[in-house]
């Protein structure tokens, strides 16, 4: 059975400045050398013949290289889509929006507890510091920072976040702020361009963009029990570009990047929520907090041999307001038996 997991947060990794090997390309290699007049001359002219070969090869393969990227690559980029961009000008008009979101979230280990620090993405939503993200990015979190493209940093709060289709929202005190052009992901058709900008293992590789298509749509797969309807690509998504931007040939963000497929023999699987399916769970955030609309108890439990234990109430939830507390052990439910959650 495959196994899907979402892009999980990661610790920051700073790579390691590299360590010349002693001895190496910087060395000096010195030599007794006895070689004719005639030698000499000879010498020189294979270095010349050779070096003026290598030039024209290089010129040669430059020019059949540059040829197939304006070829195979330029139709990929634009297709037959009137007003499309190429990637770097979708980077241009998209990356601005793109933030990185980096998280405390307190752990227990052996001597206590201690926080750990873990890395995602997120899309800016309006000028006034909405910004959309996955649930997996910010959940548990003590301290939430988010950077922006110019390296200015400000701490966000939580607007709401939904943990059924791993979308939240929170903001941050900024204005002016270059809000992302959102894309009808309903028209999205197999084998268009796909790109992919986010912040894959954290800050120090920020702003990246990778570019496939969109391999699929409408997948049905479900996470950690949990059902999704996703948009499938293979542009390379990896650990820290979750909640990034997944954006069409216009520079529009059709889907914010969410799962990929977890194993060794595969590459190339990633999945994106659809934007027509986060626009209403992200709207419902900002303006209620949470997602309206549902069947909401508000609490959380743990199956029990005669009932549910209740574990934690939400505040202000119908399950606060009727008067449950934690350690509640609930039997019924509208005349029902209760025996699971």
């Amino acid at each position: 059975m495959n196994e899907y997991r979402f892009y999980e947060k990661i610790p920051e990794i700073k790579p390691k400045a590299g360590k010349r090997r002693p001895g190496g390309g910087g060395g000096l290699f010195a030599a007794s050398l006895i070689i004719s007049s005639a030698g000499v001359i000879s010498l020189i002219l294979s270095i010349v013949v050779f070096v003026s070969a290598g030039k024209n090869i290089r010129e040669n393969t430059e020019r059949v290289v540059d040829m197939r990227v304006k070829d195979d690559i330029g139709t990929l980029i634009t297709g037959d889509e009137e007003g499309a961009l190429s990637v770097s000008r979708i980077y241009e008009k998209v990356s601005p929006s793109v933030v990185g979101i980096v998280t405390k979230v307190p752990v227990m280990g052996i001597f206590g507890q201690s926080m750990a620090q873990g890395s995602g993405s997120g899309v800016i939503m309006s000028s006034d510091g909405y910004i959309m993200t996955n649930n997996h990015v910010i959940e548990d979190a003590d301290k939430i920072t988010v950077i922006l493209p110019d390296e200015r940093e400000f701490e966000a709060k939580i607007v709401g976040n939904d943990s059924r289709t791993d979308l939240a929202v929170i903001k941050i005190s900024a204005e002016g702020l270059p809000a992302a052009v959102i894309g009808n992901s309903d028209s999205v058709r197999t084998g268009e361009l796909a790109v992919a900008i986010g912040n894959p293992l954290g800050q120090e590789l920020a702003g990246s963009v990778t570019a496939g298509v969109i391999s699929a749509v409408n997948r049905n797969i479900t996470v950690r029990g949990k059902k999704m309807n996703l948009i499938q690509t293979d542009a390379a998504i990896n650990p820290g570009n979750s909640g990034g931007a997944l954006v069409n040939c216009f520079g529009e963000v059709i889907g914010i990047n969410t799962v990929k497929m977890a194993s060794t023999t595969v590459e190339g699987i990633g999945f994106a929520i659809p934007m027509n399916d986060a626009l209403p769970i992200v709207n419902s955030l900002v303006d209620n907090g949470r997602v309206v609309g549902r069947v909401y108890i508000g609490v959380t439990g743990e199956d029990a041999p005669y009932g549910v234990i209740v574990k934690s109430v939400s505040e202000n939830s119908p399950a606060a307001k009727a008067g449950k507390k934690e350690n509640d052990l609930i039997v019924k439910a509208a005349g029902q038996t209760v025996t699971t959650v």
